[in-house]
Formats: C-alpha cells, structure tokens, sequence
C-alpha cells in the first residue's frame, strides 16, 4: 500500500491562483495524497473554488477558518494531517507532475526524514532556476544533518558569494517531510518574528537523522503578481526580525552553539539589511528623506553594528562589498541610492 502525502495547502483570497496551484497537485503520479486546503478567511471567491475541486477530487478536503495569517493555516493543516509524510504548496505556486513520487522514492531509498530540490522562480518575463545547493545531489546522515542546521542558520564562508540566496533553502515548500520529523513542530506567527519559514526548519532539521537534496527543480514559485513591486514599508519588520535572531539564537544554543553557528547568525543579520533596504526602496509613497532616516535608524541599532563588524567581506562580490562597507561606515545616502537602483532593476 502506497503511503499517503498529507499536501497542506494554505490559501487566502486566492481565487484567481488557485486552480493551477491545485491542478497541478491533483495530477501528481504519487495518487496516495490527502490535499488539505485551508482556507484562512478569504473573502473573495476562494471559497466557492475549493468546493468546486473538493466536488471534483475526493482527496481534496476543504478547511474554512477565520483569518489567522499563514502560520496559523499551516499549523491548522498540520493539526488536521493524516498522512505519514508531509509536503506545504502555496497556493500561488504549482508543482512538476512527478514532484512526490520522486521525492518519495529517494526518501525510501536513503531512509531519509526531509527530501529537498531546488525551484524556479515564475516572473513575468520568464523563470529564474534557483539550485539553493547546487548541481549535485547530496546525503546528510547522522552528525552531518548540523551542516544543513548551519546553513540555514546563515552563510558561512564561500556560501556568502550569493548573499541574495540568504533565504534560498528557507521555505518549507520543496521539502518532503516523515511526518515524525514534523511532529511538535509549530509554525510562530509572523506578526511576532516577520517570516516564519526559517525558524521551522531549524527546529525540524536540528532533530533529523538524514536528509537527501535532489538538483531537479520540481517547484515553480510565483514571484511576477501584478503587486510585485507596490508594497509599503514595514518598520515593524525591524523589530520583528530582532525576535526572529533571538530566537534562532536559541535553537543554536540550543544545537550546541559554538563559533560557527555565532558566525553563521551574525552573517544573516547583516545581510538581512538587504531585505530591510529594498523594503525602503520599493516604497514609492516615501520621500528621499524619509527612507534616509529610517535606514539611519536601522544601522544604528547594535544588532546591526555588530553584525557588520564582524561580517567577511572578503568572500562578497564586488557590489555587496561595497554595500556592506558602506554600511559599517554608516554611509546611508550612499546605501540608499544603491538600494534604489537595485530595485529598478529588479522591477
């Protein structure tokens, strides 16, 4: 008898999106799913397109809640899973056919608990492949899963020639995970730590035993919706990223700690001053000045003055050395205008 993939689909008003997001879990070779859509308060036409495919799929079951953010609707589905492994699909996004049965297959092979590979980010001018650890295959057993702990903690070394890629094995989508290794396991909400991905999977990969990485993408993340480059910004993520390192800091201690670990968390917080400017950048309500002040308030605060100084520019490229160096000089205008042309060439 095939084991059962519990597929936990968090959704809110995403009506338009969704059926591609479920046609595409609906067709996996893998048969032996359980998909639960949870809808967390949508208010649009959601809800009537989950019962529409719940008709139409016997495996889909459809779970309605008030809104509590994507952490809560994860954990929702969480609670409610029944199957022996675990997979999350955003509702924007769409797998390859043979995603599961091909991550299924290598997990049994290698007795593995967590099953990665990499992903495409979808924009509208065409896909962008992302391989978070590169072109080759890879197994971690026993005390080597701390080396998958680390990387996700933040970049060490050579891994900080793509500082951008900082959060690039972060998501829990592109994962299959034994249900064991998810048990206890909970998502924080966001409005407490800003994003909370990373912090999942340090608490699962901080207990595994093996974990198996596949260079095929399988996963296409949607990244081109026409309010891409539209958003505000948002000076409580500064606050709640500080919760997010504490509690990071935590885990590792937690993991045994060590010099590696301190490093690999002092380097995500200093780049993480890459996510926080291009916040400031896209937000086209706010004035020169404006952004000039906040970032001056940002580099300011000791977390992001020690992350700095303790940062190796040394394996940066070229452009975020120099933005780095600009950060520890405290060289806002200089940060800033760099940011804003990031920005136009992203948009």
């Amino acid at each position: 008898m095939e084991e059962c993939i519990s597929v936990i689909i968090p959704v809110y008003n995403g009506a338009q999106q969704l059926p591609r997001c479920l046609d595409s879990v609906c067709a996996q070779t893998h048969a032996a799913l359980e998909i639960l859509l949870v809808d967390d308060g949508s208010t649009d036409g959601t809800a009537e397109v989950c019962a529409r495919y719940a008709r139409r799929d016997g495996r889909i079951r459809v779970i309605r809640q008030e809104n509590q953010g994507p952490s809560g609707a994860r954990n929702r589905g969480l609670e409610e899973a029944a199957g022996e492994l675990v997979a999350f699909v955003d509702s924007d996004d769409w797998l390859e056919p043979d995603a599961l049965a091909c991550a299924l297959a290598q997990l049994k092979q290698a007795q593995a608990d967590v099953v990665l590979w990499c992903y495409c980010r979808e924009y509208p001018s065409g896909s962008r492949p992302v391989q978070p650890l590169g072109a080759q295959g890879q197994i971690w057993r026993g005390g080597q899963t701390a080396q998958l702990f680390q990387r996700l903690l933040g970049p060490v070394g050579a891994q900080l020639r793509r500082p951008q890629e900082v959060d690039s094995l972060a998501a829990v989508w592109g994962k299959l995970y034994r249900r064991q290794a998810v048990d206890g396991v909970r998502f924080v909400d966001t409005r407490l730590i800003g994003t909370e991905d990373a912090l999942f999977n340090l608490e699962v990969f901080r207990g595994i035993d093996c974990a198996v990485y596949l260079p095929q993408t399988f996963y296409h993340y949607e990244k081109g919706g026409a309010d891409s480059f539209t958003h505000r910004y948002k000076p409580e993520l500064v606050e709640r990223w500080g919760e997010l390192y504490r509690r990071m800091a935590a885990l590792a201690a937690q993991a045994g700690g060590g010099a590696e670990l301190e490093q690999a968390l002092q380097n995500r917080i200093a780049l993480g001053l890459i996510g926080l400017g291009l916040n400031l950048a896209e937000d086209d309500g706010m004035s020169w000045g404006e952004k000039g002040q906040a970032l001056k308030g940002i580099l300011a605060l000791p977390r992001y003055r020690k992350a700095l100084a303790q940062l190796p520019l040394g394996q940066l490229p070229v452009p975020w050395w120099v933005f780095f160096v600009l950060g520890r000089l405290r060289w806002r205008w200089s940060m800033l205008a760099m940011l804003q042309l990031m920005n136009l060439l992203r948009r």
